[in-house]
């Protein structure tokens, strides 16, 4: 349980809570969290997603179970939810980048 957050697992009632959270936060932003799973044997590893919060913006989360750990995973994860995010999210906004004065 060390490699969770809060260090111990949610109740049943918080999980389906998160379920929906994580629904809701689809269908208003069009992103959020994606499964992880072994390319291999297709288990379940863990999840990584972009997530809007109004305190920080979008960010790039990673819960991951601790046997995908020192596989490249998360940054194999991480770096697909990137390229979604730029890709897909961002090929319809303009920015620029302003230098330092």
């Amino acid at each position: 349980m060390r490699w969770l957050a809060t260090g111990r697992a949610d109740s049943r009632s918080a999980a389906e809570t998160m379920c929906v959270d994580h629904v809701a936060h689809w269908a208003r932003h069009g992103y959020g969290d994606f499964a992880v799973r072994d390319a291999a044997t297709h288990a379940f590893l863990g999840r990584v997603g972009l997530r809007n919060r109004p305190q920080y913006g979008v960010d790039l989360g990673f819960a991951l179970h601790p046997r995908a750990q020192g596989r490249g995973i998360a940054g194999e994860a991480g770096r697909a939810c990137l390229d979604f995010a730029f890709r897909r999210l961002l090929a319809s906004c303009g920015f620029r980048v302003c230098p330092a004065r």
